[in-house]
């Protein structure tokens, strides 16, 4: 972590000094660059390449993927960091594979702190500019660490996240702060508190979708909440997303022509971009029979966003049996994992079956639908209890939110509660690899190469 640190000092002097023509930041003593401007914070934030880096590989441990075909194991083979995720191995990571992701999870983590630190008392800018740069800034690192926790760690459990370790925390940009992992509840009240305070300052929307706007912080509340199982404060959070924004994409208007399906920068159900890694390695996004086999006929997501590995238009080069998500390929992006206006419907859905508001839940729940069902064959959905509901909904979930990394934090999440509890199941060259529910391997390893840097950052147990 603390080469991670001082490897960011660099990449943010690189990047300060080639931003602008113009001199803005100063030298100092030690030789290094400094931001000094309120608008070199600015720049700092829109460096794409750090604030939509995020994470994406835990796909390769769902019950979504079957990476079990010859040509894909072929592949699969040679690529040990994928594989390790895939085989639900103990040590993902040794002396020649790196966790990639803390990486770049925790250089924005960096970066915010920068920001945090400094912006309030910059040069050269308004209050109002230096308090939305550092509004964007808390939301940035909240959903980082919210990320972190959720791969890092146990579940939140009310009863016993004051005594689970967390993740390390650090809020300043000092290279020798100490990186003991604080509890599992701290870092949920100090995401909390800091989302909370960046509502007070945000515009409702904001002209990039880089940039946190209220309706995706307010969005990221309702998430959180999902999570700590608080139902009443998350629909309370998803209602104000969608009182600033409702926006969702009607699939039929693209039956024709699915290419034509909006670019990230311009889909309106998109509140903020962030990128899969899942698109860092070469596999193909290989669907299970699991997931198929719930699509109906008149699912425009199987029908547009689904192709045959062997004859589908937007497969690419790389050919193989069975069937593969290709939203990404359909205009040549990476896979967005950020958050959006479905994840929110299927958020209030949720929490109001739970909460045995049935015709609440319904509303938002076809609300979504009606967007993704053949519009000449489209039926409300209708249910006779909460518990019939909820497995529609929680179904749905599942296969709207296909490719943003959502479905492995949802099976860490059901699998508290034995009705929705799964065991995963890949193959691997003819061996069986077997996830139980609460498996510790649910808490990824952290990379040794950190904590032999690092000797106060306690390892997860995995078996």
């Amino acid at each position: 972590m603390k080469n991670i640190y001082i490897q960011s000092i660099f990449i943010l002097t690189f990047i300060l000094a080639m931003s602008s023509c113009k001199k803005f930041v100063e030298e100092n003593p030690k030789g290094q660059m400094i931001p000094e401007n309120t608008e070199d914070y600015r720049y700092l934030l829109n460096y794409s390449y750090v604030f939509t880096n995020a994470y994406g590989s835990n796909e390769l441990g769902t019950d979504d993927i079957d990476l079990n075909e010859e040509n894909v194991l072929n592949v699969l083979s040679i690529l040990d960091y994928s594989k390790n995720y895939y085989i639900f191995k103990k040590e993902l990571f040794t002396s020649t594979v790196t966790d990639e992701e803390w990486n770049y999870l925790y250089q924005q983590v960096f970066y915010c702190n920068v920001v945090l630190t400094e912006v309030l008392n910059s040069k050269n800018g308004t209050e109002a500019d230096k308090k939305e740069l550092y509004a964007e800034a808390l939301v940035h690192r909240a959903y980082v660490y919210w990320v972190l926790v959720n791969q890092y760690s146990k579940m939140y459990n009310a009863s016993t996240a004051v005594s689970d370790a967390g993740v390390p925390m650090p809020t300043v940009p000092e290279v020798n702060k100490d990186l003991t992992r604080v509890s599992v509840k701290t870092v949920y009240d100090n995401i909390l508190k800091d989302v909370l305070d960046a509502t007070e300052i945000l515009p409702n929307k904001q002209p990039n979708k880089l940039y946190p706007s209220k309706a995706a912080a307010y969005a990221l509340l309702s998430r959180i909440y999902l999570f700590m199982d608080n139902y009443s404060q998350s629909a309370i959070y998803a209602e104000k997303t969608l009182a600033i924004q409702d926006s969702l994409t009607n699939l039929n208007d693209f039956v024709n022509d699915p290419s034509l399906l909006p670019r990230k920068i311009a889909n309106p159900e998109l509140l903020i971009i962030k990128n899969s890694a899942y698109n860092l390695n070469a596999l193909p996004f290989r669907l299970s029979e699991d997931l198929l086999s719930t699509y109906t006929d008149d699912d425009l997501r199987y029908q547009l966003l689904i192709q045959d590995g062997q004859t589908g238009t937007n497969i690419g080069s790389f050919h193989f049996d069975g069937k593969a998500f290709v939203r990404s390929k359909l205009n040549g992006e990476v896979m967005n994992i950020g958050l959006t206006i479905p994840e929110v419907y299927l958020n209030l859905a949720e929490c109001y079956a739970r909460l045995g508001e049935i015709d609440k839940s319904l509303l938002y729940l076809n609300k979504l639908l009606i967007n993704r069902y053949s519009a000449d064959l489209f039926t409300a959905v209708t249910a006779n209890s909460k518990e019939e509901l909820l497995n529609i909904v929680l179904l749905e979930r599942r296969k709207e939110l296909l490719g943003n990394g959502m479905r492995w934090f949802d099976l860490r999440r059901l699998n508290k509660e034995s009705q929705f509890a799964k065991t995963v199941v890949h193959t691997y060259q003819g061996t069986n690899y077997t996830l139980e529910p609460n498996s510790p391997n649910y808490i990824f390893q952290i990379d040794p190469k950190v904590i032999k840097l690092n000797p106060e950052i306690t390892q997860n147990e995995r078996n």
